[in-house]
């Protein structure tokens, strides 16, 4: 079908109208009209996913024959009336898909779209896995908890909300509920806005449906309760921090609050989604995030916006801190990154020679030219840089070290922490991380011409000596952590750096845990070495203490060492410890970045002054600035890092 150009300027969008029809399997029929987002449209808009286009469904539009995907086309047959008109907005159809420069300015207007809609209809998909059970513990659990329009604990509601919970006869809502929840749509990263920004939301699955709204105030409530009486398939829901619906509505309470993360808050806590165009990762969240006016542009490629993301970021905010969202799946591409390095650098050099020869065939040689010149670009769009994240990378919580879901974390690893907004609990806050490994200096970067490069001023602190390869397995942790130890006492290494056995002992119960509580603050509560023993058999020196209410629980040091297989354990040539990233290998180098708030893991090229970020580390005992300290007193020198 043609698209007649929308006014951009003018706040122009398209709306469908969805004829009715009293025959449910009858033709669907509409239309399409411009109208002005300023001028109060009335109309609601649909958050689906778009599915499998095959096999395509054919639909009228304008009187014209339209394809459009199954899923898309079951929603309109259910969202279809029979006597009156729907007013809707479908991105499908109402953005022309071809156009770029139209799905870039039509983007923009998302959030906006999606605030202004008198409703956002959330389509599931057609019924299966007794969906109409979850659907109908959905409005069983708002009955239950609603008070004065909102959901509300009350002791004298708890009785038929613990029968909900742990009665068996509602076993199989709760496994429908699991089914429902697991469902493609959310994971979708668009969902995310449409869902968080609309006042009013409505769930639909087949012939059902349930206000999202109640259900989000139900889940997050629950979320955050204790319940000793939970139905096995309620506790796989509403103790799993990675259910996407629970997440949502996290998120939902605490935008409520009046809260706006910034961009890579956002780019980090929505990373694990699923985006059909990779550049939605991060354009569909840019209505949600402080983002100082970086507008979508989808002629532009994706490499390219990656790395503009990342140059925007540390220009923006002078921080380095979105150098550790990048993660071991670049590690993979370090033999093709090099190779092509090399590749693309001969290239520049023979369209530098061509140009600076005098020929008589100018124009064959200007030919030629062009062509080398558009073959080094395209080369250079296969792949990113190493110190660009990559954001179709799925990266699991547990894969941060300064990117974590704590709002404790203490350590200086470069640049003074500055205040911000509290959240409503101690996760998910990404930026009042206390580490300070680069003390309180700023961040003094050069981006050279080639724009694959970043040159970073800063220390060479060590290098790697050896790393455990036991602590980069999965499975129990218990051989990785006695791996780590083993490494650390029985190898030929300097040992001075902590003091006597004793110190050691102490600075490697720090190490495994990278210095911080279970909450992410600095680590105070400290293991004995006698329970370490008798979880890890680590065989460490008696302390004659016993693990009591002031120590850490087996729980919590496990779930802080979830790192693994994340992070290994290290030893370095002058004899620290640490925690590095899968992939490190011996001879990395380890460096602090002025600005930064940890250690960095680099490799230098093979032939060239030029490094490949691997990663951030854990580096016990220069977390809190002293690197720096040894820079002021004229004990450390400055470099210049030129990461590839």
């Amino acid at each position: 079908m043609a698209y007649h150009p929308l006014d951009s300027t003018a706040g122009d969008i398209r709306l469908l109208y969805l004829l009715p029809s009293v025959d449910g399997e009858g033709d669907i029929q509409c239309k399409l009209e411009h109208r002005s987002l300023d001028k109060n449209a009335t109309y609601s808009a649909l958050s689906y996913v778009w599915g499998n286009p095959e096999p395509a469904k054919a639909i009228t539009l304008n009187g014209n024959p339209q394809s459009v995907t199954p899923n898309l086309f079951a929603a309109l047959r259910r969202l279809r009336h029979t006597t009156e008109t729907m007013c809707l907005w479908i991105d499908a159809l109402c953005i022309n898909q071809g156009d770029n420069q139209e799905r870039s300015s039509q983007v923009e207007q998302m959030g906006k779209i999606y605030e202004t809609a008198e409703v956002v209809l959330m389509w599931l998909g057609e019924e299966e896995n007794n969906s109409n059970l979850a659907m109908e513990l959905i409005q069983l659990l708002y009955t239950t908890v609603r008070k004065e329009g909102r959901a509300v604990f009350e002791p004298e509601r708890f009785d038929r909300l613990k029968d909900l919970l742990s009665n068996i006869s509602f076993e199989q809502h709760w496994l429908a509920l699991g089914h429902l929840f697991k469902r493609p749509y959310w994971s979708r990263v668009w969902i995310i806005q449409e869902v968080l920004l609309t006042n009013h939301a409505l769930l639909s699955c087949g012939v059902s449906k349930s206000n999202w709204d109640n259900l989000m105030q139900i889940l997050y409530l629950l979320s955050k309760s204790s319940f000793s009486y939970l139905l096995p398939a309620a506790k796989d829901i509403l103790l799993n921090p990675a259910s996407l619906p629970i997440s949502l509505a996290t998120m939902h309470a605490r935008r409520t609050m009046g809260e706006r993360m910034s961009f890579l808050d956002g780019l980090v806590l929505y990373r694990n989604r699923l985006a059909t165009d990779p550049r939605d990762h991060v354009y569909a969240i840019l209505s949600l995030v402080e983002h100082s006016d970086f507008k979508p542009d989808y002629n532009k490629p994706l490499f390219t916006l990656y790395r503009e993301v990342a140059k925007f970021m540390i220009k923006m905010h002078e921080s380095l801190d979105i150098l550790s969202a990048c993660k071991k799946a670049q590690l993979r591409t370090f033999s093709l990154h090099t190779a092509v390095l090399s590749l693309t650098e001969s290239l520049g050099k023979g369209v530098e020679a061509a140009r600076s020869e005098e020929t008589e065939a100018q124009s064959d040689s200007e030919e030629g030219i062009r062509e080398l010149e558009n073959i080094n670009k395209s080369l250079q769009e296969k792949y990113l840089p190493s110190w660009v994240p990559d954001w179709r990378d799925w990266v699991n919580e547990s894969g941060y070290l300064l990117l974590d879901y704590s709002d404790k974390c203490y350590s200086e690893a470069g640049g003074n922490p500055q205040p911000q907004v509290d959240f409503l609990d101690d996760e998910h806050n990404l930026n009042k991380c206390y580490y300070e490994a680069g003390g309180r200096t700023k961040p003094k970067v050069h981006f050279p011409e080639d724009e694959r490069l970043l040159v970073a001023d800063g220390i060479r602190v060590d290098s790697i000596k050896v790393v455990s390869s036991k602590m980069t397995g999965s499975g129990s942790m218990s051989p990785a952590i006695k791996g780590g130890w083993d490494l650390w006492h029985l190898g030929d290494h300097p040992t001075h750096l902590y003091g006597d056995r004793k110190q050691q002992e102490a600075a490697f119960l720090q190490t495994i845990v990278t210095g911080r509580n279970l909450d992410g603050s600095k680590g105070n509560r400290h293991l004995s070495a006698n329970s370490a023993n008798a979880m890890f058999e680590l065989g460490l020196t008696d302390d004659g203490q016993q693990e009591g209410d002031q120590h850490p629980t087996e729980r919590e040091y496990m779930s802080i060492s979830l790192m693994n297989p994340w992070f290994g354990f290290c030893i370095t040539s002058q004899g620290f410890m640490g925690r590095v990233p899968h992939g490190t290998q011996p001879g990395d180098v380890v460096a602090v970045f002025l600005g930064a708030k940890v250690p960095f893991v680099l490799r230098k090229h093979r032939s060239e002054d030029r490094y490949f970020f691997v990663g951030e580390c854990y580096i016990h005992g220069i977390m809190e600035g002293e690197v720096m300290n040894g820079l002021e007193k004229g004990e450390q020198d400055l470099e210049k890092f030129c990461l590839m």
